[in-house]
């Protein structure tokens, strides 16, 4: 004790750290146990192997250990054979520095088979070895060998390493290169095999100072990541929520992570281990998810039993050293009879039901928390389960949380619970009695001639903050102390200076080491602003790229730039004084790129750094000059009345049309097309117009459709050419309902088959027509489209893949060259529902839409403007209660109440709409 007050006040006098060295941890991520195998090796009898690895925090010491085992789904699997390390280096990514791994002084080291051992330590690295600054937080290194076993024997790999330059393959000794120590890819190998898998190991070594994460993973297929390793994005610290937790939503800020976790795994598997226990004093911290495959499938298993085996496993690691022990809930587990798209069409499996087996572990988790025997339950249910019912899992459109399997979460839902995890290892203050960690992350930016703001990451056990500046690089006087946010604004500075700052942490125990220096300039008032940062391109649609930035002090408004190759740009919009913009009228399947520079009195600032996107992939690639029609914004009502006077604006991407609905348009599709021949018992049909182009070429239009499963005999789409007079012929048209397209009335099919399709799905249909008086060939494809013919499209309108395509013409040759396209939209049903779709755009415009029903209310109107949806009725009730009820898919099983308004007959709702597309009615009480 003496010792350590002692320390403490030298550590206080003299303003750096002084404490002992600190204990082998775990100190960076991607290390990992072995669960598979490659072999049995015949002739490839020699392996290479490249895996990077991110530092948890300033490191000190580095010492690489070796694995020669595996886990089964039950036990440790002991090696039968030698593995023969040969060359072992690692390789400093920021500097391309190469230190060579040694095994007591020399190169070569035989990990022997049937050992008891958990790893195989090489020697000490210390960080006076590596050139330029002590390695720190969020480094790379890379982990590189060379290895060989003997011919019909298997080496153990682990968890997937997909970062670009990763490697793991065997080949031939006969076809090694022969290099080695060297920085960069593995070089090809003829006849070399490919695995998406690595050697194990465990990067372990001592940081420079105390309070830094070791964490270790102990758990099964769902923190292993089984259903996330489909996610073709590269992840330094590896697959599933367990890993994803490493790094921030940036790729930063490490956590240093050990993987124990092994698909099947079960909690008996600690009951008598000899290898994984061996790992328990490299961490401070216990990540443990264990219970799944313990209570089984259909709930088999005995929870007393799970209780206490889990029980025994926090016990074992925390007399191992481990400071906080964090438990996950157990997830839902269903069956599903539509593929989980909804939450009715889900059952929970025999014991995961409301009450059941997995009810009684989770209420456990939290009692062994209270008791202290848990420091923390992570609540990974919000991030993956409904939100009214956390025994299923959430159903919510195309994203996904779970696989196909009621098991295993997705990559989104992985990502979701990484984040979930990641914050609350974040509350940790390990080794309780040392100063807290150094801060990262402190960035400085100008805000005004005389403000500078900073930010920086949290230190673990900070409880206050001490901010220091100098007006040169080095040399520092604190400004301000005390303080007990992440955050900063330095004031009263003088304009165009340049200011130096460095931040510490402070807890009760001391004072955290500086953190690294960041800078800023006042901004000068006679000078153009600075160049914007933080740009970033999303692909939104087909045809949009929706651009964002950072604000840039001084400016008063910004210019965006675009070019099709890099670094050659035009101006596509100026004056624009927010700091977004959507870029739209572009081609699909097409890579744009981008600089956004800043404006004010002063002149034009320099352009940002350049980004770049693509469209999503759309139609074939058709000369987008042509496209006369696109129906991205509608709104469709039901047995609507309107006069010839109605007109509907819509903007499509490439101009303005009036869309007028004809009043007195009667069964375009032909008297004998049953479809057509009665909507809700009677009632005009309407439909959208225009014009076809009087160019030449291929005119294209397009539209989508969503046909939900509750609407049965009143509902139907119907989309087709016609002449001018198209009330009395109709060229060629469909009608889709609850999952079939018919045809129209003397419409022949030419080539293709119609599709099959699926109610509450939303297609995009693009329709192609011929009016060049020659045969053309559709541009982007091989196809040949005649002249008069028109050729279809679907797809799906998510993923915009194709669904099915085919050729259509008229039966009555006599018919003019189409030159009208037409669509209706016929969604209703006894409670008076009204469909609207697409109406989330960042375009003004205006959509009016009344119609009949029963029961009351008789018509609602919408109105779409500026992001803003205004939705009324004037035929209400007196005196009543009227709320405003929405879903966004009629499969859900509530409707949610968005507005309420009592005592009057007419009302104008106005709400700002989250999808883009919803169903609406009108509830009076």
């Amino acid at each position: 004790m003496k010792l350590h007050i002692l320390s403490m006040l030298l550590y206080v006098a003299l303003g750096s750290t002084v404490f002992g060295e600190e204990p082998l941890r775990i100190v960076a991520t991607g290390g990992r146990m072995g669960h598979d195998f490659s072999g049995p090796i015949s002739s490839a009898a020699a392996f290479r192997h490249r895996t990077p690895h991110v530092l948890g925090g300033p490191v000190a010491k580095i010492q690489i250990g070796f694995m020669n085992w595996s886990h089964s789904y039950t036990a440790e699997v002991v090696s039968t054979n030698d593995i023969t390390i040969e060359y072992a280096w690692l390789e400093r990514e920021s500097t391309g520095q190469v230190v060579p791994l040694t095994f007591s002084g020399n190169r070569q080291f035989v990990m022997p088979a049937n050992s008891l051992d958990a790893y195989f330590p090489a020697d000490v690295i210390d960080s006076s070895v590596w050139t330029g600054s002590s390695p720190a937080q969020d480094e790379v290194f890379w982990v590189n060998i060379k290895g060989s076993m003997p011919v019909g024997s298997v080496v153990y790999t682990g968890t997937p390493a997909t970062w670009s330059g990763a490697k793991f393959i065997t080949y031939d000794p006969a076809n090694d290169p022969g290099t080695y120590d060297t920085t960069g890819s593995v070089p090809a190998i003829s006849g070399s095999k490919s695995y998406y898998k690595g050697i194990p190991l465990v990067f372990a070594g001592r940081y420079s100072e105390p309070g830094h994460l070791s964490v270790i993973g102990i758990g099964d297929s769902i923190s292993q990541g089984s259903g996330d390793t489909e996610n073709p994005v590269p992840v330094i610290s590896g697959f599933g929520f367990f890993s994803r937790a490493a790094l921030d939503e940036n790729g930063s800020h490490a956590i240093a992570f050990f993987n124990l976790t092994r698909h099947g795994l079960g909690s008996s598997a600690w009951n008598s281990p000899i290898r994984m226990p061996q790992f328990l004093p490299l961490a401070n911290v216990l990540v443990e998810e264990l219970g799944t495959n313990d209570i089984g499938t259909n709930g088999t298993g005995d929870t007393d039993a799970l209780k206490a085996r889990l029980a025994g496993i926090w016990t074992r690691a925390r007399n191992a050293g481990v400071q906080s022990v964090l438990r996950t809930k157990l997830l839902p587990r269903t069956t599903s009879t539509d593929a989980w798209a909804s939450k009715d069409g889900q059952t929970p499996n025999t014991g995961w039901d409301d009450g059941g087996k997995r009810d009684i572990m989770n209420d456990f988790f939290d009692t062994e928390k209270s008791g202290g025997a848990i420091d923390i339950v992570v609540d990974t249910l919000d991030a993956a389960c409904d939100p009214t019912d956390t025994h299923y899992w959430q159903s919510n459109g195309t994203t996904r949380y779970f696989t196909g399997d009621g098991t295993h979460p997705s990559p989104a839902g992985n990502a979701a619970m990484g984040i979930a995890l990641r914050a609350a290892l974040l509350t940790l203050a390990v080794d309780p009695s040392a100063p807290p960690a150094t801060p990262a992350g402190l960035i400085a930016i100008a805000a005004s001639t005389n403000q500078i703001n900073l930010s920086w990451s949290g230190a673990a056990g900070a409880d206050s903050y001490t901010v220091k500046r100098g007006i040169t690089s080095g040399s520092y006087t604190t400004v301000a102390s005390n303080i007990t946010l992440t955050s900063y604004s330095d004031v009263s500075l003088s304009p165009a200076t340049a200011y130096y700052y460095i931040i510490s942490a402070v807890n009760t125990n001391g004072v955290s080491a500086d953190s690294a220096e960041a800078s800023a300039a006042t901004i000068d008032p006679n000078a153009p602003p600075a160049a914007p940062t933080g740009l970033t391109a999303t692909a939104a649609a087909t045809n949009q790229i929706d651009l964002s930035w950072s604000t840039v002090a001084d400016a008063d408004s910004y210019t965006v730039k675009r070019g099709t190759s890099s670094g050659s740009y035009t101006t596509i919009a100026s004056n624009v004084t927010v700091t977004s913009y959507s870029d739209i009228g572009l081609s699909s399947a097409t890579t744009y790129y981008y600089v956004v520079g800043a404006f004010n009195i002063n002149g034009a600032g320099a352009d940002s750094a350049e980004v770049s996107a693509a469209t999503t992939g759309g139609a074939p690639a058709i000369d987008t000059n042509h496209i006369v029609y696109s129906d991205n914004f509608e709104s469709y009502p039901t047995n609507s009345s309107y006069s010839a006077s109605v007109t509907l604006y819509k903007f499509d991407r490439t101009g303005i049309y009036d869309d007028t609905f004809n009043a007195g348009v009667t069964n375009p599709f032909g008297s004998g097309n049953q479809y057509a021949s009665s909507i809700n018992g009677g009632g005009t049909l309407y439909f959208k117009t225009v014009s076809l182009s009087a160019g030449t070429g291929l005119s294209t239009y397009s539209f989508d459709f969503y046909d939900p499963s509750e609407f049965t005999s009143s509902s139907a789409t119907y989309f087709g050419l016609g002449t001018d007079d198209f009330g009395a012929k109709t060229y060629v048209a469909w009608a889709y309902m609850n999952g079939t397209l018919s045809l129209g009335s003397e419409t022949v099919q030419e080539s293709g088959s119609l599709p099959t399709l699926s109610a509450d799905r939303v297609y995009t249909v693009y329709m192609l027509c011929n009016t060049s008086g020659s045969d053309q060939t559709i541009g982007g494809t091989s196809t040949v489209l005649a002249n008069g013919h028109v050729a279809l499209y679907f797809y799906d309108h998510s993923t915009m893949s194709l669904i099915d395509a085919g050729q259509y013409s008229s039966s009555n040759t006599s018919y003019p060259v189409p030159n009208v396209f037409v669509v209706n939209r016929n969604y209703s049903s006894s409670d008076g529902i009204y469909y609207v779709d697409n109406f989330v755009q960042t375009d003004d415009l205006l959509t009016i839409a009344t119609g009949t029903s029963t029961p009351t209310p008789a018509s609602l109107s919408f109105a779409y403007n500026n992001g803003m949806i205004t939705i009324g009725s004037a035929d209400l009730t007196d005196g009543a209660t009227h709320t405003l009820q929405m879903k966004t898919n009629l499969t859900d099983a509530v409707w949610t109440d968005v507005k309420v308004t009592s005592g009057v007959s007419s009302v104008n709702w106005t709400i700002t709409p989250e999808n883009d597309h919803a169903f609406f009615r009108i509830k009076s009480q």
